[in-house]
């Protein structure tokens, strides 16, 4: 691929008219770089042994809001889901106190202090009590899922 002369100059100042501008030998290929931040293009990780659906658990795990439940001395024993929309930001409307929510990932790791307890808790929503919130979270689970699926012609 041939550069336009235009592109270089000998002055040192750019065609832009940046002066800290540094033309580029035509022989130089251009390098770009792709990067892939944990969760948002591949929900799988093959370092950590991670499969697609345990990445979206997790995902999911993120996006339930709600409260810590704490016995008498002050100790998290349970997580109640404030019955709002899977959101990646707190909920503005609840009948939660704002300063109060959780996710259900954060509630896990107060629950646990050792990492493997603590994911496979978030991975299996095993530590959700109420059966309506993990009925909710399966159904964004299962939606994901048919989502990622190709159709049977593309196969």
């Amino acid at each position: 691929m041939d550069v336009p002369s235009e592109l270089f100059s000998d002055d040192g100042v750019s065609p832009t008219g940046r002066s800290d501008y540094t033309p580029r030998l035509r022989r130089q290929p251009m390098l770009l770089i792709h990067l892939d931040i944990n969760k948002t293009v591949i929900q799988s990780d093959s370092i950590q042994m991670k499969s697609i659906e345990e990445g979206i658990r997790e995902g999911i795990a993120e996006l339930f809001w709600g409260t810590l439940r704490q016995d008498e001395s002050g100790k998290v024993v349970g997580w109640d889901w404030c019955k709002n929309r899977p959101s990646c930001s707190p909920p503005e409307i609840t009948d939660c106190p704002p300063s109060e929510l959780y996710t259900y990932v954060s509630f896990c790791k107060k629950m646990h202090t050792e990492k493997d307890q603590q994911k496979i808790s978030i991975r299996s929503f095993r530590l959700v009590e109420d059966d309506e919130v993990r009925a909710e979270m399966m159904k964004v689970l299962d939606l994901a899922m048919k989502k990622l699926q190709l159709p049977a012609e593309a196969g």
